[in-house]
């Protein structure tokens, strides 16, 4: 198997660059192993110092580690380093724990290094991560574009899942407002998944960060997603919690948060609808609910960060088309050419921002 190029081999970080293996293939192998940080850190410095010089000698050499478990030993047997050549020409590279922020390195559980596919330096910023449901209704999504677009207008960073729902409504509502958005994955980074949100994908590889702990090539599973759910929580300085029924993984991920002391925000929702009981349960157990993005910031500390909070754009075509009089979902549906779903997510948005008023079905514009 070929090495990688030489020049493939500087876009890639990790302590020994005189090593005559690109340190990917190394991160490739320790990373399959799924170890904690400190575990990880270790088997890769001992990779190191084999020198081994080829793909097939490095492998042998991991096989010998002495302090891995019967399990771990096992994970080997799955490991791929084929996908390491080409997903590093493709923009691929390494972030060990060199590169972690404080808020990231107060957390044993995150590994010692992710494979990244964009601008790491986001993760600089102050973070927000943003959780949810996938199933979310439009007010849920609304919500969470309204509340990760005011963020990223005050310089935040969103941190979301990258799945359907409330976390890709947060890092559309990030990069809507032009801001920094990263999404944590559960797959390669070379093959974000879920494969629906191809382009949303290609568009955060583009302005944001995709992130993953998991080997280059690799596809998802049944427990990653918790996995995963302790990074999002540990790159964030606070976790907010928008739509999220009793039993959800985005609780995982608020769990991660408490134990990390992070503080948890969640948005209410209807009484009566069950995505939002877990959001409930959260506030009576002490979460903080916020009904106001500048509320989170405040908490935050994040306030008065000098930078630009100008607003996004227009309103939108359900906007234009409402007046002083009051018109239907199906009104507006003949009137605007969209689907009944789109109108009822841009006049969710809409009244969030405090622009129309909604009674008994029908909508109009507050004079």
């Amino acid at each position: 198997m070929a090495v990688v190029a030489e020049a493939a081999v500087a876009r890639v970080a990790g302590p020994d660059p005189d090593a005559s293996l690109n340190p990917a293939l190394l991160w490739q192998i320790v990373l399959t192993l799924e170890l904690p940080g400190e575990r990880g850190r270790e088997a890769f410095e001992a990779l190191s110092r084999t020198r081994a010089d080829s793909p097939e000698a490095l492998m042998a050499a991991a096989r010998r580690l002495p302090s891995l478990s019967n399990l771990e030993r096992k994970r080997l047997e799955y490991c791929d380093i084929g996908p390491v050549e080409a997903s590093v020409a493709g923009g691929a590279y390494v972030v060990s724990s060199e590169r972690y922020t404080a808020t990231m390195l107060e957390s044993g559980r995150i590994p010692a290094a992710l494979f990244a596919k964009g601008d790491w330096s986001l993760a600089e910023r102050p973070t927000v991560g943003i959780v949810g449901t996938r199933g979310a209704t439009a007010y849920g999504r609304a919500t969470a574009m309204k509340f990760a677009e005011a963020l990223a207008l005050a310089g935040v960073t969103v941190v979301s899942g990258g799945a359907m729902g409330i976390d890709s409504s947060a890092h559309e509502g990030a990069l809507g407002a032009g801001g920094g958005t990263i999404s944590v994955l559960t797959a390669g980074v070379d093959r974000p998944m879920p494969a629906a949100n191809r382009a949303l994908f290609d568009r955060i590889a583009a302005k944001g960060c995709l992130v993953s702990q998991f080997p280059l090539g690799s596809g998802t599973n049944d427990y990653r997603p918790l996995l995963r759910n302790q990074v999002i929580a540990a790159m964030s300085l606070g976790l907010l919690a928008i739509e999220v029924p009793e039993q959800s993984g985005a609780l995982s991920t608020v769990h991660a948060a408490n134990e990390l002391g992070r503080q948890v925000f969640v948005t209410p929702g209807n009484l009566t609808n069950p995505t939002f009981k877990g959001s409930h349960a959260l506030i009576r157990d002490g979460a903080t609910l916020v009904d106001h993005p500048d509320q989170v910031l405040e908490a935050l500390g994040l306030t008065g960060l000098g930078l630009a909070r100008a607003e996004a754009g227009g309103h939108g075509p359900v906007f234009e088309a409402l007046g002083s009089e009051p018109m239907s979902v199906e009104g507006l549906v003949r009137v605007t050419g969209l689907d009944a779903a789109e109108v009822s997510l841009q006049l969710t948005t809409l009244e969030l921002d405090g622009l129309i008023a909604r009674e008994g079905g029908l909508c109009a514009r507050k004079s």
